[in-house]
């Protein structure tokens, strides 16, 4: 049984590439071919790109000439993002398309993660201090003032040469709403911990489409993991 999840997440990959002209003269061939076989009826299509997503809009997917990425908005299970990516980018493996993707420039996946917390925002604030930061009392003597607010950003390299950015900290609702995309709006709490992550690679390799599948797997697995890490390091 699928492990259901209890917080806010929002997961986004995006694949960019060198420019392919073939694309343009079949975007709607391949935007309408997708949208059946994903079933996903509701699209549009501009000049270089398409759009594709569900009902509930939960699920988000575009390709253009130089890049092609999913959004997945609040799933309900923790394989749901990835699931939906090889299914995606399995039907991009088509025949069809009649063009072949050009070299890679660089793989991303980025994922938005927020934890109710039901109590105040200073006591969220002064548990990530006191847990995540430990900060001294001699560190704050360098200010002589009170920390009201605290955010860690951290910029990380991983064993496969993928850079990870991420930044953390509580978050008010007001904040929060910035952030996360506007069809998750209502589920966002008063306060919660936030967390985000995005991992990539930059540099021209070959456009291997399993390696991506492993690659925003890998990604987003270790995301997920990290984020309930600093939860239960912080919340208990």
């Amino acid at each position: 049984m699928a492990k259901q999840v209890r917080y806010l997440v929002e997961h986004i990959i995006e694949v960019r590439f060198l420019p392919i002209i073939g694309f343009l003269d079949r975007k709607a061939i391949i935007g309408e071919y997708l949208s059946d076989k994903l079933n996903m009826p509701h699209f549009s299509i501009s000049m270089d790109r398409f759009d594709l997503w569900s009902s509930d809009r939960n699920v988000q997917l575009f390709v253009s000439n130089k890049n092609y990425g999913l959004v997945v908005l609040a799933p309900p299970t923790r394989n749901f993002f990835t699931d939906n990516i090889k299914s995606f980018l399995n039907a991009l493996k088509e025949d069809i398309f009649e063009f072949k993707f050009r070299p890679l420039v660089r793989i991303g996946v980025k994922s938005k993660f927020l934890y109710p917390w039901n109590n105040t925002f200073e006591n969220l604030l002064k548990k990530f201090e006191n847990n995540f930061f430990n900060l001294s009392p001699d560190a704050l003597k360098c200010f002589n003032r009170k920390v009201y607010d605290i955010g860690a950003f951290w910029d990380l390299k991983g064993k496969d040469n993928s850079m990870m950015a991420t930044r953390s900290g509580p978050m008010k609702k007001e904040q929060a709403e910035g952030i996360f995309d506007k069809n998750i709006k209502s589920k966002i709490p008063e306060i919660g911990l936030y967390f985000e992550a995005d991992t990539s690679i930059v540099g021209e390799q070959p456009h291997n489409i399993q390696d991506i599948i492993e690659f925003s797997n890998d990604w987003s697995s270790e995301q997920i993991r990290i984020f309930e890490d600093i939860v239960k390091l912080n919340l208990g």
